[in-house]
């Protein structure tokens, strides 16, 4: 994905509105939306944002900062935002300081909302999302292609303070569905849910879901994006569903699933780049990963950009090592990939220095400016005639 989510989500915003409203009558009593807090029916739902959008009217100048971790916060303050014409920017917690920096840098004066994730994939950008019909014919696909629930029970592994949660959210509002941000205890959350149609997540909110159940749980079908999915068995297996693999980004939205294009979607291969056009995008070329067509279909081998996706965020190593290599007695700096459990791969940063240098201050330098995502699990470092190569491999 990219630094941002694609604005203006606005038109959705109040679309999504009409919808809940227009349940109102029938379906009042319906749960909409639960996370750890407890669950809203749409009618408690539709009185949250109402009151909410009245308190964001006159200060339309000043943007609405959200913190990503508290999802019930996400969901009503975007809402009521987008309605009351006020820019809402979702900030990560995951995100660094550079990337609050480029929020309000980026996006003050623009009504919608954004989201924040790594920022570190280079210079922040915002681009108007397309909501026209040709979008909408997008997202109509999307769930063409899917199968056909009716009031899906949708479980969300990805917080809705990311791209992926929140589109999710909106998607099963569109139904007219039952929205679960699942917390901390997933494996423990989901049994006691009863029936799920959709259950989804980045791959490795699946994958370790998937390890910690005792025992099956099934669901109607999983749903991976924003990252490769490589245990697709083990996922299979621990939901006794069918696993279907999104692919797209922030600027494109979901282009393919399991390879296949949606509609209105054009992807063609140049040089061992995939170069997509997208009713989301509108006009240009979205050309940030490699891969190849293989009978039709879409297989994604990497990025062309030189970004590391972690657990469905970007990252930028080369961001760090510029970091790195400005602070005070640094010479030189390389990123090695060391294998990982839970992401497959993770860097540690090998640095000489001058002086002595504390390599875990550098980790909390670097988680703070750029954000956990990026930081590395080590920082080693090697004073020129000094060996201290005995760092801390701490949790991101």
């Amino acid at each position: 994905m990219a630094d941002w989510l694609r604005g203006s989500w606005r038109p959705t915003g109040v679309a999504l509105l009409r919808i809940v409203r227009a349940q109102l009558d029938a379906r009042g009593s319906d749960p909409a939306f639960t996370d750890e807090m407890g669950t809203l029916t749409r009618r408690a739902l539709w009185d949250a944002v109402l009151r909410r959008r009245r308190e964001l009217r006159g200060h339309r100048a000043v943007p609405l900062v959200v913190d990503g971790a508290e999802p019930r916060a996400v969901v009503i303050d975007a809402l009521a935002g987008m309605c009351a014409g006020r820019t809402v920017v979702v900030v990560s917690p995951r995100a660094g300081a550079r990337a609050l920096r480029q929020a309000h840098a980026t996006c003050g004066g623009r009504v919608g909302v954004f989201f924040t994730t790594s920022g570190t994939t280079g210079a922040a950008r915002v681009v108007r999302s397309r909501r026209g019909p040709r979008a909408l014919g997008q997202s109509v696909g999307l769930l063409g292609m899917l199968p056909r629930f009716d009031r899906p029970v949708v479980a969300c592994l990805a917080p809705v303070g990311h791209g992926h949660g929140f589109s999710t959210f909106a998607v099963t509002m569109a139904l007219g569905g039952h929205f679960v941000s699942l917390g901390s205890d997933p494996a423990a959350e989901l049994p006691r849910l009863g029936p799920v149609d959709v259950l989804t997540g980045v791959p490795t909110q699946l994958s370790e879901l998937a390890a910690a159940l005792p025992r099956p749980v099934p669901v109607g079908l999983v749903l991976s994006g924003s990252d490769r999915l490589v245990e697709r068995e083990l996922v299979e297996r621990a939901f006794a569903a069918p696993v279907v693999d999104a692919y797209g980004a922030t600027e494109t939205g979901t282009i393919t699933l399991d390879g296949r294009p949606l509609p209105g979607v054009r992807i063609r291969v140049e040089a061992g780049r995939l170069l997509v056009r997208s009713p989301m995008l509108g006009p240009g070329v979205f050309s940030a990963d490699r891969g190849e067509l293989i009978d039709g279909r879409v297989h994604v081998t990497g990025r062309a950009d030189g970004v590391r996706v972690t657990g469905g965020e970007n990252t930028s190593p080369e961001a760090v090592r510029e970091w790195l290599l400005a602070a005070p007695g640094v010479q030189a700096v390389t990123l090695e990939e060391h294998p990982d459990v839970r992401f497959g791969t993770r860097p540690a940063a090998v640095v000489t220095a001058s002086l002595p240098i504390d390599g875990e201050q550098l980790r909390r330098g670097i988680r703070q400016e750029f954000g956990a995502a990026a930081t590395p699990a080590a920082v080693a470092v090697t004073v020129v005639g000094v060996e201290n190569r005995a760092p801390a491999a701490t949790q991101w």
